[in-house]
């Protein structure tokens, strides 16, 4: 069986939005006929929609990340304004996130990786 890594910036469940819409179906698709890991950032809000998730076949590996204060996200979006970098990396990256990948990684092979944001 093929296992395939989708790693995202934002928790796609429930799905009512478009990039959450498009990532739960990609994911609960792929889950029907391949091993599916999603490796995602997750609030307090996210982990009780984890089972379901999981009732669709997809291992769900989360990040914890709390929605930033208005100073932090303005710190960010001037950092984006004064640089080449948009703005999505300076919400999406971490250590964390990256610990995490590194750590799935070393548990198991991928045979691929869709990411579904900017991340890295």
């Amino acid at each position: 069986m093929t296992r395939v890594l989708v790693i995202g910036a934002w928790f796609p469940y429930p799905p009512r939005w478009g990039w959450a819409t498009r990532v739960y179906h990609l994911a609960r698709q792929l889950a029907r006929r391949h091993e599916v890991t999603l490796l995602t950032y997750a609030n307090r809000a996210d982990r009780p929609n984890i089972p379901r998730l999981e009732e669709q076949g997809i291992r769900v590996e989360t990040v914890a990340k709390e929605t930033p204060s208005r100073a932090a996200r303005r710190k960010d979006q001037l950092a984006s304004f004064l640089t080449r970098t948009p703005f999505e990396p300076y919400t999406t990256r971490s250590r964390e996130m990256q610990d995490a990948i590194d750590r799935l990684f070393a548990e198991r092979p991928f045979d691929a990786v869709q990411l579904e944001s900017t991340l890295v």
